[in-house]
């Protein structure tokens, strides 16, 4: 329960503490440390303490009923849970996140974006525009 706990905290504090107010305005590593926290760490704790007990309280009933009746699905939700095999998916899709065309040339806003006038104005936030 502890690490549980600990996993929500690592997901909420980054955005509710001063480390948010140091990420938005004065230092891009407190920003990087929040995207840390709150993208690697929080799901990971999350992961390791939901492989147990704690699984069946968290995904509804019907969820459960398919889990339970559908053997393969089972199995293969048993083979993705394992630690090796789940830091090797995290691995690949951090990976494959910091390829700029994964995520900026296939976006249907793309272009959207290279002509918004918000791209254009350094000194505004998007939230301004």
């Amino acid at each position: 329960m502890v690490l549980f706990v600990l996993a929500l905290a690592l997901a909420t504090l980054p955005l509710v503490s001063p480390l948010d107010q140091a990420g938005d305005k004065f230092l891009l590593s407190a920003h990087m440390l929040q995207h840390v926290l709150i993208g690697d760490a929080a799901p990971a704790l999350a992961l390791v303490v939901l492989r147990g007990p704690l699984l069946f309280f968290v995904l509804p009933a019907p969820i459960l009923r398919v889990l339970g009746h559908r053997r393969r699905l089972r199995g293969t939700l048993a083979f993705l849970l394992r630690p090796p095999v789940s830091l090797a998916l995290w691995a690949l899709v951090i990976g494959a996140w910091h390829v700029p065309a994964a995520y900026t040339g296939f976006s249907p806003l793309s272009d959207l974006v290279a002509w918004s006038p918000c791209s254009r104005l350094p000194s505004r936030s998007a939230a301004s525009c």
